[in-house]
């Protein structure tokens, strides 16, 4: 295999977004010349440099520096503002864990084995769909497909947008796709992300399955198990994911969860080598491919037990129940090695390259389907041609002032049934002021202060959706963090932490009720303060507010509630200002004032 080199990688991906933010600006599609150019990004993932400090900012200087710069430079020339540079730049860095691309030849042998065993989809969704791999290979074998494709990464999905018009591209997070999708896709195909990154879903977070819950702690887990609903009964779910989906012996829920609701059509181990020579990294990776069951159907087959269970041997090594032989695992070569996480594990490299590996893969895929697809359960399940044919509306509600109602006059004064159409209010989705990515705090200035006091009798606007989680959480006894998807009893639930300045009770607290409330506080929360995350962002958070004025604070009231919410949401319980301490007092017990005045730690 060739050796991957990051400054070719490099310099193609820069090329590929300097055509890719021209178009967005031109507002119009890219010449052959470009779509080349498009096609050649091969996103970050072994270009990890890209995260280190310029050497302006105190990092070293490598060979990749100048291209870096480069870089930065396109994405600053070519986005209007400073938060449009850091939203493509973060996309850029969240990427780098797993912008790993399928190299084309792999996803043919996929889509080839499944035309080959009489599957050809017409409703296919790709929920992580990179720069459009497994679209493009879908749309040489049945042209007239709709293909959805989902992308949250800004940068890929701009890209993919370029490069696939004639696709439905949605660049956003797969949890966002709606419920009248449900059971709507013939064939979910992807190379999905992996990794233990929470995502917030009504239908899972509050869901009262613990299978359910517990697949949205983890991004491989919550795609195959939202895919399990999206596709219909007979469907295909086919994604190449972490050998750790099948492997883990924690993760036997999901895969008991996914037996009870598809069959196993096939699972082969990768080589490690796979995505060497088009990303430049070696790490294992699986391939599975289940087959959805209509409802009341579970057949227990050793297949499905060998699926859900995993054992543990004696090095270590934790191997599923489907590879106790090697006949479905790609390689020439095996030894013990270390996955990406430093535990044991087996490292699989195949010598035949890409080309190599697609030709053994296509051979054990047919082997599998030809024994173990149901085709006739794929076929009587699927929707007509005409029903297929038809393209369901993507586009936003417009926005209306009030409500309206349209009648059609022509139709009416025929005494034919009036054709009325009602659209009710929507509720516009209101700018995130305060991002997860947090770089803006540390550059906020007077303007966005006096942004958010013109703003500041606007209320904030919570999705219908979340509405209802939080509504129905609660009614089960539950307090729901949409951040985290965590439920917490209510009687658990801390006291109210609201500081506005309008609850504020007129008489001052005298020192010796300071000097006894902290002391009693600081018993309280000792607890508390060992659960604090010390990530990145709760240390950033805690800075931020240690250096901004109480003063400004009181005077600029949205700002600080905004910060405050987000600190809540991290677990950080601060009280630092005199004013979070009076707002505090007042859940403070009278006959609790036992303490010495010593004690106080303020």
């Amino acid at each position: 295999m060739a050796r991957f080199n990051k400054t070719a990688h490099l310099r193609q991906n820069i090329d590929a977004i300097k055509v890719a933010l021209t178009l967005d600006r031109e507002n119009r599609k890219a010449t052959p010349e470009e779509r080349q150019i498009l096609q050649a990004y091969s996103g970050f993932g072994a270009i990890k440099e890209v995260i280190d400090p310029l050497p302006k900012d105190g990092g070293k200087t490598t060979s990749l520096t100048p291209l870096i710069e480069e870089l930065h430079t396109v994405l600053r020339e070519n986005t209007p503002n400073e938060r449009e540079y850091k939203r493509h730049f973060d996309g850029i860095k969240d990427s780098i864990l797993s912008a790993f691309y399928t190299p084309p030849i792999i996803a043919d042998a996929l889509i080839a084995s499944l035309a080959q065993s009489g599957v050809t989809p017409l409703r296919v969704i790709d929920p992580s769909a990179g720069t459009g791999v497994f679209a493009d290979s879908l749309r040489k074998s049945i042209p007239d497909a709709e293909i959805t494709c989902f992308e949250k990464d800004p940068m890929t999905g701009m890209i993919l947008k370029h490069l696939r018009p004639e696709n439905k591209v949605r660049v956003q997070g797969y949890e966002t796709i709606e419920p009248k999708y449900s059971g709507y896709y013939d064939v979910a195909a992807s190379n999905i992300p992996f990794g233990d990154v929470a995502i917030f879903d009504p239908a899972f977070s509050t869901h009262k399955d613990p299978a359910r819950r517990q697949g949205t702690r983890t991004l491989h887990n919550y795609f195959f198990m939202k895919s399990v609903d999206t596709v219909r009964d007979g469907g295909i779910i086919a994604f190449i994911t972490s050998q750790g989906v099948l492997n883990s012996e924690q993760n036997r829920p999901i895969r008991e969860w996914l037996a009870g609701r598809c069959d196993v059509v096939s699972a082969i181990r990768l080589p490690n080598n796979l995505f060497t020579d088009h990303a430049g990294t070696e790490v294992g990776s699986d391939l599975i491919v289940l087959q959805k069951r209509p409802p009341g159907e579970y057949p227990v087959t050793e297949r499905q037990t060998d699926f859900i269970e995993s054992r543990k041997l004696s090095n270590g090594i934790s191997v599923n129940n489907l590879f106790q032989q090697l006949d479905r695992v790609i390689q020439t070569d095996a030894k013990v090695g270390t996955d990406p996480y430093g535990k044991p594990a087996m490292e699989f490299t195949h010598s035949g390259g890409e080309t190599g590996i697609a030709e053994d893969l296509r051979r054990m895929l047919v082997e599998d389907f030809s024994k173990h697809l149901d085709l006739n359960r794929y076929l009587s399940f699927a929707p007509q041609q005409t029903e297929q044919t038809q393209v369901r509306n993507e586009t936003t509600p417009q926005v209306k002032a009030e409500h309206s109602t349209t009648v059609d006059i022509a139709s009416a004064s025929n005494k034919v049934e009036a054709d009325v159409s009602t659209s009710h209010l929507q509720r516009p989705q209101e700018e995130e002021r305060f991002p997860d990515d947090l770089d803006p705090f540390w550059q906020a200035v007077e303007e966005h202060f006096e942004n958010l006091d013109r703003r500041d009798n606007t209320q904030t606007i919570i999705p219908t959706e979340e509405q209802n989680a939080i509504a129905k959480a609660r009614a089960e006894g539950y307090n729901l963090d949409t951040t985290t998807g965590e439920l917490t009893p209510i009687t658990q639930m801390e006291p109210s932490m609201d500081i506005s300045p309008s609850n504020i009770p007129a008489d001052e607290p005298t020192p010796k009720d300071l000097a006894e409330f902290g002391a009693w506080q600081m018993k309280l929360t000792a607890g508390l303060w060992k659960n604090i995350r010390h990530s990145r962002k709760t240390t950033a958070l805690l800075s931020l507010y240690r250096k901004l004025k109480p003063r400004r604070l009181r005077s600029r009231s949205k700002a600080y509630r905004q910060l405050r919410r987000v600190i809540s949401a991290e677990r950080c319980l601060i009280w630092t200002t005199p004013l979070f301490l009076q707002s505090r007092l007042r859940s403070y017990p009278t006959d609790k004032r036992t303490t010495r005045a010593a004690d106080n730690p303020l």
